[in-house]
């Protein structure tokens, strides 16, 4: 494998080989352990929806738990698998009136923006 620009910054940021799947799951029930009335209105939605041991955890099933969603994305708000991301500009972009031409590398930083008051 051969390493160019981008594949060396990664590696040097550690962002390569994150799971960010375990990070998820592991930030939603840190989150819900700091918040019970957000883990008990949770557990009461899923309950409804999976009442029995037999009951089938599927699209229908997941598209009537509009919490559990919002439970998701908030983790995902308050604590972002990524800090940041690097992109190269493709195009030229304006960003809050700043113009960045193309072929520049736009890193924007994820838990900073989710968690701004502005």
């Amino acid at each position: 494998m051969s390493l160019n620009t981008p594949h060396v910054i990664e590696r040097m940021l550690g962002l390569s080989g994150i799971d960010t799947s375990s990070h998820l799951t592991s930030f939603i029930l840190f989150n819900l352990a700091k918040n019970p009335d957000v883990q008990d209105k949770l557990y009461e939605e899923v309950q409804r929806q999976l009442p029995t041991k037999e009951s089938k955890l599927d699209k229908n099933a997941l598209d009537k738990m509009p919490y559990l969603r919002a439970v998701v994305k908030e983790s995902l708000r308050v604590t972002p698998p990524v800090a940041l991301m690097a992109r190269k500009l493709e195009h030229p972009l304006e960003l809050g009136g700043f113009k960045c031409p193309e072929n520049v590398v736009y890193c924007p930083a994820h838990w900073h923006m989710s968690n701004n008051d502005r």
